[in-house]
């Protein structure tokens, strides 16, 4: 006797013209609206740099170190979120997250 299985239907993702808003927030994966998830690794290490940045005396050592763990990390998240986003709003979180490190960067490079 043969036994087939059925996988379930796949998720059709609407057009762009059909729904803007559901094409930019349903999940390629699981067809879910997705608009926040859970921190991740680099997102958590970015936030606490960044508290660490603001807390420690200005001009310390502790501060350039934290200044530069939150470029690397803030880096990093857009990067991943930029390749990896579940959706195409996820990958623009990522883009925006590295064009404001960006001018964040250039900005303290002028100021030098």
């Amino acid at each position: 006797m043969r036994t087939t299985t059925t996988s379930p239907p796949a998720t059709v993702t609407p057009g762009i013209r059909e729904d803007p808003v559901g094409w930019a927030l349903l999940s390629r994966e699981s067809g879910e609206v997705v608009v926040w998830q859970a921190p991740n690794l680099p997102s958590l290490l970015s936030q606490a740099a960044a508290v660490a940045t603001v807390v420690a005396p200005r001009g310390s050592r502790l501060r350039s170190a934290a200044g530069l763990a939150t470029v690397v990390a803030s880096t990093w998240w857009g990067t991943d979120e930029l390749a990896r986003g579940v959706n195409p709003f996820r990958r623009s979180l990522g883009a925006a997250a590295l064009v404001v490190t960006a001018v964040g960067v250039g900005a303290a490079l002028r100021r030098r």
